[in-house]
């Protein structure tokens, strides 16, 4: 099956909080699906694994029965990276936007199963709409601070580097932390181009 690892965004699925995750090893294909509340309304995500099986030629989730098309209209040309799916709003081209994806014990889990495999579950809770290109800065009460840059947000996932006070970022999404009820923001740096999740309270946005 020739579709790559990693993660995929549509046009204007970022402010939807929605995205698709591809994981391919070994010949077994699963396909992660987020989709995000109605926009510009909060809500959960909800989110289905599914293994991914071959018919006729074709790519078919197993949990949904929507098809993957890599290239069904050989009179359309896509980038590299790209593949359709869905149907009506949900529909469209999905383009491999990075290599890897957030560290999720259910993919492993569809990966190492054999046969079909189905599972849905509610996400994270998310704030609607985002706008793009807010730029803002770091902020602490200690100036000398080091903030934890997450992988995942939430205070008990990785944090693989951090940025200081200062530091400007361009924000590039947001969800709020069910447990705890936390905002927190995904943002790049515009200095190193690094990004990652730091909590609201560490970040002022310029008006």
């Amino acid at each position: 099956m020739d579709l790559k690892t990693g993660t995929y965004y549509a046009a204007g699925s970022m402010y939807a909080r929605s995205y698709r995750v591809i994981a391919n090893q070994n010949s077994r294909v699963c396909i992660k699906i987020v989709n995000g509340p109605a926009n510009p309304y909060e809500g959960f995500q909800h989110i289905t694994l599914s293994s991914v099986s071959s018919s006729g030629g074709n790519l078919l989730v197993d949990a949904t029965g929507e098809e993957i098309s890599i290239n069904s209209n050989p009179e359309l040309v896509r980038p590299e990276g790209t593949f359709h799916f869905g149907t009506g709003a949900r529909s469209g081209v999905w383009q491999h936007t990075k290599d890897d994806f957030d560290p999720d014990d259910a993919i492993d889990e569809c990966l190492s199963s054999t046969g079909k495999y189905e599972k849905t579950m509610q996400g994270n809770f998310v704030t609607g709409l985002v706008p793009r290109q807010k730029e803002g800065h770091l902020i602490a009460q200690d100036p000398n601070s080091e903030i934890n840059v997450r992988t995942v947000p939430g205070t008990s996932f990785d944090s693989p580097h951090y940025g200081i006070v200062g530091d400007e970022v361009t924000l590039i999404e947001s969800e709020r932390e069910v447990d705890s009820n936390h905002i927190w923001y995904k943002v790049k740096f515009i200095g190193s181009g690094a990004e990652g999740w730091i909590r609201s309270d560490f970040i002022e946005f310029d008006p």
